[in-house]
């Protein structure tokens, strides 16, 4: 395992320090002694032309805090240029070890700078000569080839840092077509061909005695040459005035390794991500431990037993082969940090771990840094769904949920991103996104609701209607009216024989007894008809009675939920809104007709306990009449029974002649079908109905008000990470969209498969929905259109009711549906290269997802992924996921769970974590370290297949 188990750190650096060895003042021990005091991690020791002190430093510098680099600066010439360059080494190469001899010999002495060699050349003059005189004569400041130098320093694992900037002996100081770098404008101007060669040919490095931004990133855009500060210190008590800040291990594997990461180097009072830390303590994770319980003997399998992983604060990547417990480490995070989604967990889960009780005999504690916060659980706990989640855990289950399954999934997982990007003052203390939104569309859904009864009772209507207008019930009319004209026509051959009254008995007494009882008869039938509609306004009344009750009693709980709001600002409801009733008017209205009522049944009331008195008067001439008649028996029977005949004759006349009319008004009322009057009546009850759906429609069009205010964050984070997303073409528009569900199975959950429409079968699924993808929802006149479309396609046939073309019960379904818009939501629209969501792949919802993430989530709590590349091709991953990932891990602690080496290796961990399971004794053990140790041995055998198969790729590779 490394010896720096939490991976790359952010450390100062001073890679630039003179020694008493050549032209500085402090011994070997005065400058480690110095470096530590100043807080420097890592120091070079890079006298001119010498490696005296390198073995003492070396060896003072033992069990201390702090890594010694060996380093020789040297004067080079290129051509007729004149440039200073820095050889820093590793401690052992290819087995040797590089100690003060060995660079001697290895370097020193192929340039011709051995010491003894300069010494002895110079006592040819000067038989006294000492090193000391050496130096102050500066017989060690002599130059030397420069690329044989730099091939030199290579040759032995070394790396060439050159000066710059405004350093003496720097690169821009070569001279360039006859000026000299303080007489032009920038490095650019100063830099020829030769200098472009150096820089790409033979330097790792560039070092700049003080921050310069426009330098470095131009070193860096134009060479990809990283820039460190340093001290070049020859007074040992400025080392350490002037240092880097790398993130790399101590030593010379972990600079080369930040030679080739801008990232990884920073100059200045501290990097960013070592503020985030020290100020977030709290939302950053250190440790995790893994232990048995104290009663666990260990008889299930040794599992996880006194596991101590040390987390590095950036990013951690852990790998490891299949089935080797990475999604474990995941879990057991997620678990102590009460993540809401562990139903997706398939570790820690009843079928696996969890299963016969076996996760109980293990415990795991968390800490946070610094041990600001701690959490342990046993590991067959669950997840404390009351408590605050610690970090944002995507299960790899649910990550494959949310591009895999329905919009909503994936919607509301956007959603949760963009709330946390929503100002506070914006969330109105609401925890998450769906409560927030509830709220404000609470007023809106209540007026929705309220419209949605009336279009029911339009529904209703217009469906009698419709059902009335068809052929088959023109045809059913004009035959009754056949059969009406036929039993007319019988019923005229039986008419009875007129019989005169016998003249004696047709007596003038007799006949006004006669009229006066019809006249009787008459006066009830049309008090009987006068209190049929005193009923039907009796009922009229009291609903509207009950409806203004109802409409009181609802407002009056709604003026009670918001007194109780305002009483906790100390607001009387009765200063905001004052709310009264009176239906004293209609309460008398009915008092009235109940009045009516009664006088009306005092004439016509037929109980036997309070008979009327027209009822009484009938009653008494019928029975004169009937005396009369038992008087005359027999002198009457003919004339009474042709009475009794001839009226039972005319009242069936009356019923046909009144059917007759009957269905002639119908066959009227229908017409044509076409242009009639029901065809009138249908269309003003549709343009009534069009209104209501306009309100409807209002009501949606406040909701995507709401959505467009949510929709700012995003749009800001697109425009801000605009250069980032130059390939990744994403898009976000609000607006009212149709349901997925809706029309991909409308006619699945609607159409008769067994009549034949427009509608049905897979033709007619695919009829609706070119007509949905060719509509448009972001206007009323719009949705109009599209309602009308699909409307026309049922009326199609105009002399023929559509509605047996629905499944048994499913007409008066749809029409609530449609007419009241519930296939439309107001939501954000995501568009990526120019696709709209429900067209993208699995894949591309996966990246889309992913960066938001990363980018757009403000959230600063961890964020753990399991294996996200499980759901993107590798191009994305590099393309995408990498340079995302990158400037993610700047502001919060990302642990990724993956088998992928781009994100891993190219997105620059600063941690990799490699587990393993032993199958045969389920012993769980892993090694951690950073990609410059030896860690990387493990990312090459897990992520690449081996070196060997790396290789073989690279060749094939490199054929073309």
């Amino acid at each position: 395992m490394s010896e720096y188990k939490r991976g790359s750190e952010w450390r100062k650096w001073d890679l630039h320090i003179h020694s008493n060895a050549s032209d500085g003042n402090g011994t070997p021990i005065e400058i480690v002694d110095e470096a530590i005091r100043k807080g420097i991690s890592v120091i070079a020791l890079t006298d001119h032309h010498t490696v005296k002190n390198i073995d003492e430093i070396k060896e003072y510098s033992k069990d201390k805090c702090i890594h010694v680099i060996s380093g020789i600066e040297f004067r080079t010439e290129y051509g007729e240029k004149s440039v200073h360059i820095i050889g820093l080494f590793p401690d052992v190469f290819n087995e040797i070890e590089l100690n003060s001899k060995a660079l001697n010999d290895l370097i020193l002495s192929p340039l011709d700078l051995s010491e003894t060699r300069i010494i002895a050349k110079g006592r040819e003059s000067d038989p006294s000569l000492t090193e000391d005189k050496a130096f102050k004569k500066g017989m060690f400041q002599v130059q030397v080839d420069f690329k044989k130098a730099s091939e030199l320093i290579r040759k032995y694992g070394g790396l060439v840092t050159v000066h710059s900037g405004d350093k003496h002996g720097s690169i821009e100081e070569m001279k360039h077509q006859g000026k000299s770098p303080r007489n032009v404008s920038n490095i650019a101007d100063s830099l020829g061909p030769v200098k472009e060669e150096i820089l790409k040919e033979y330097v790792d490095l560039c070092e700049m005695s003080s921050w310069d931004e426009k330098n470095t990133k131009f070193y860096l855009k134009k060479f990809n040459r990283n820039t460190i500060v340093a001290s070049d210190a020859h007074d040992f008590k400025k080392i350490g005035e002037e240092y880097s800040w790398i993130k790399a291990d101590p030593n010379i594997n972990g600079l080369q390794h930040a030679s080739i990461e801008p990232d990884r180097i920073f100059i200045g009072e501290i990097p960013p991500a070592l503020d985030r830390l020290q100020k977030n303590k709290t939302k950053t994770l250190e440790r995790l431990t893994v232990s048995w319980e104290d009663s666990y003997t260990g008889l299930s399998g040794e599992w996880f037993k006194d596991v101590d992983i040390l987390i590095n604060p950036e990013m951690t990547a852990v790998i490891g082969n299949k089935g080797s417990g990475k999604t474990a480490i995941a879990e057991i995070i997620a678990l102590l940090s009460e993540c809401k989604n562990s139903n997706d967990f398939v570790f820690l889960n009843k079928t696996k771990f969890k299963n016969k009780k076996l996760a109980t005999n293990f415990k795991a504690r968390l800490n946070w840094y610094n041990n600001v916060l701690e959490k342990t659980k046993n590991l067959d706990e669950e997840t404390d769904f009351t408590a605050e989640e610690l970090i944002h855990f995507v299960p790899q289950r649910s990550f494959e949920s949310f591009c895999n399954d329905s919009d909503e999934k994936f919607e509301e997982e956007i959603n949760k991103v963009v709330f946390s990007r929503m100002p506070i003052e914006e969330t109105l203390g609401f925890s998450t996104f769906k409560g927030l939104l509830e709220k404000k569309k609470n007023v809106i859904v209540e007026r929705r609701d309220e419209l949605s009864l009336k279009i029911k009772s339009l529904n209703e209507s217009i469906k009698r209607l419709e059902e009335s207008k068809d052929n088959k019930n023109v045809q059913a009319l004009q035959s009754a009216i056949l059969q009406n004209n036929l039993e007319l026509e019988e019923h005229n051959k039986i008419k009875p024989t007129e019989v005169k009254p016998p003249k004696d008995l047709d007596t003038k007494e007799y006949q006004e007894l006669i009229e006066e009882h019809k006249k009787v008869q008459e006066q009830i039938s049309n008090e009987q008809k006068l209190l049929n509609q005193l009923f039907q306004k009796q009922s009229d009344l009291e609903i509207i009675i009950e409806s203004i009750t109802n409409l009181s009693e609802r407002t009056k709980a709604s003026i009670g939920e918001i007194s109780k709001k305002l009483q906790t600002y100390k607001v009387d409801i009765e200063k905001v809104f004052s709310f009264n009733v009176n239906s004293s008017d209609v309460t008398a209205i009915l008092s009235t007709v109940k009045e009516e009522i009664k006088a009306a049944k005092l004439k016509i009331s037929d109980d036997p306990g309070s008979l009327g008195i027209l009822i009484i008067s009938e009653n008494e001439m019928r029975k004169k009449i009937d005396a009369f008649n038992q008087e005359n028996e027999g002198k009457l029977s003919k004339y009474q029974k042709f009475i009794d005949d001839n009226k039972e004759w005319h009242e069936k006349l009356e019923k046909i002649i009144k059917h007759k009319e009957e269905l002639n008004d119908k066959i009227e009322y229908l017409g044509d079908l076409v242009d009639s009057p029901i065809v009138a009546d249908i269309n003003k009850l549709k343009l009534e109905r069009l209104e209501k759906v306009k309100q409807i429609f209002d009501c949606y069009n406040d909701e995507v008000k709401i959505y467009n205010q949510f929709k700012i964050p995003i749009t800001n984070f697109i425009q801000a990470y605009k250069e980032q997303l130059d390939s990744y073409d994403v898009k976000i528009d609000v607006g009212l969209y149709p349901k997925d569900d809706f029309v991909n199975s409308f006619v699945e959950t609607y159409i008769d498969s067994g009549v034949t429409s427009e509608f049905r079968g897979q033709d007619g699924q695919k009829l609706f929905k070119t007509i949905v993808n060719e509509s448009d929802f972001t206007t009323y006149e719009r949705v109009e259109l599209f309602i009308n479309k699909i409307q026309s396609v049922f009326e199609k046939d105009s002399k023929k009711c559509y509605h047996h073309i629905f499944k048994k019960g499913k007409y008066d379904a749809f029409v609530d549906c449609f007419y009241n818009l519930e296939f439309l939501k107001a939501r954000y629209s995501l568009q990526l290269y120019g696709k709209p969501l429900q067209e993208l792949s699995p894949g591309e919802r996966g990246s889309l997802l992913l960066v938001f993430y990363l980018l757009l989530d403000a959230r600063d709590i961890p964020l753990v992924l399991d294996q996200p590349e499980d759901n993107l091709d590798n191009e994305s991953v590099a393309k995408i996921l990498v340079p995302f990932i990158r400037e993610a891990k700047k502001r919060r602690q990302i642990i990724i769970i993956t088998h992928n080496s781009n994100l891993a290796v190219v997105s620059d961990a600063e941690q990799i974590i490699r587990v393993r399971l032993d199958k045969t004794s389920d012993k769980f053990s892993f090694e951690s370290g950073s990609l410059e140790s030896n860690i990387i041995n493990d990312v090459v055998d897990v992520l690449e297949g081996t070196k060997s198969s790396f290789r073989i790729r690279q060749t094939k590779y490199d054929i073309s």
